[in-house]
């Protein structure tokens, strides 16, 4: 039998060469594929905070108001203003096809440890156990924050996080007047406030007509990478506040023709551009330095009726209006529609999109998605 000489095959140089080409067109083909992906992710995001906003929306229409950002118990004589109350995501609950979950609860009682067997004729409560769930819907597919405060605690005793928040308010001064209960000025104006500038706060129960600038240009969510104050039941870990506390706002300028508060440096018809602000003086939140400048979660009031420990403040991670996505984070508006936005965005736009009723101009949001 004869052996065939001749027979051709790959050399070992020649199977280098296609091993290289190969490499080389992988190499160029990832940043591709993980830019689809993270485009994916960014799509996805929007597509559960739109979700939640048109949940937010059906609240409206059954009850009349959209959900507060947290309200109080009301069989345990609380004040409107308490920080235990349970958060808008509880009340979403029957609106996103999780009504076993909401079963579970009585938002008469207050939120501490489950109650399976109340001895006053009252409805079993789990507040514990319902927190002890990670919900699909309440977490960004690019978050680096994981599903529970401490992943290393037993099973029974973890608590999930969620990195949807309502957009409560534009400073923490405004923040503070819905959570304290007390009257402020947090624009320099001299007037009264007795409500937060947005939509859903602590305790509000804000009507869609009385959202005056245009529920088209009010922004009614965001998203967080806050690790440790985001307890998904909680209401005062699920909002925050837009613009860094220090921000300087100025009263109407009757002469100059605004009948806006504007923030200082603001100048006319420049809503989408940088050229109000300084790079390197930005003073809204998107573009914030959390590593330096954390998000104050230390100066708000912890709730200590919630179930599992308070969460440990870490000034090295502490986060508000915040994003894993490359240079933007999503939100949505209070008609629905999802909001993709700069880091770098103007501060007056995003201050404008936060007030619900400030008689503010509305900039063309279309540019800025």
């Amino acid at each position: 039998m004869k052996r065939n000489k001749n027979r051709e095959g790959f050399t070992l140089v020649e199977l280098l060469v296609v091993i290289t080409i190969l490499a080389l067109l992988i190499g160029l083909m990832l940043p591709a594929i993980n830019a689809a992906r993270a485009m994916a992710q960014q799509m996805q995001c929007g597509t559960k905070q739109k979700d939640l906003a048109l949940a937010c929306n059906l609240y409206e229409g059954k009850y009349k108001f959209y959900p507060a950002c947290g309200r109080v118990p009301s069989g345990t004589g609380a004040s409107s203003s308490d920080r235990d109350g349970y958060s808008f995501l509880v009340d979403l609950l029957p609106f996103i096809d999780q009504e076993a979950i909401w079963n579970e609860l009585d938002l008469n009682q207050e939120m501490k440890s489950d109650d399976e067997n109340p001895s006053d004729g009252k409805k079993a409560n789990k507040p514990k156990t319902a927190l002890s769930q990670s919900l699909a819907s309440f977490r960004c597919p690019s978050t680096a924050t994981s599903a529970f405060v401490d992943m290393t605690a037993d099973r029974e005793d973890m608590v999930a996080i969620t990195n949807y928040k309502a957009v409560s308010a534009s400073t923490q001064d405004s923040y503070n007047i819905s959570a304290e209960g007390t009257k402020g000025k947090p624009y320099g104006t001299g007037k009264d406030a007795t409500t937060a500038d947005g939509v859903m706060y602590i305790g509000s129960k804000t009507k869609n007509a009385s959202v005056s600038d245009g529920t088209t240009n009010t922004l009614l969510l965001t998203e967080s990478e806050e690790q440790n104050f985001s307890r998904w039941i909680v209401g005062q870990e699920c909002g925050l506040y837009t613009m860094i506390e220090d921000y300087t706002f100025e009263a109407p300028n009757a002469s100059g023709g605004y009948a806006y508060y504007r923030p200082t440096g603001f100048e006319t018809n420049k809503y989408a551009t940088n050229a109000t602000q300084r790079m390197d003086n930005m003073t809204q939140n998107l573009n914030r330095n959390y590593a330096v400048d954390p998000y104050p979660w230390n100066d708000l009031p912890t709730s200590k009726k919630a179930p599992g420990d308070t969460p440990t403040y870490n000034e090295e991670s502490s986060y508000g209006p915040s994003s894993s996505h490359r240079g933007v984070t999503v939100h949505a508006d209070a008609m629905g529609a999802v909001r993709v936005l700069n880091n770098d965005l103007d501060p007056a736009v995003y201050f404008f999109m936060t007030t619900r009723a400030n008689g503010d101009p509305n900039p063309d949001l279309e540019s800025l998605d």
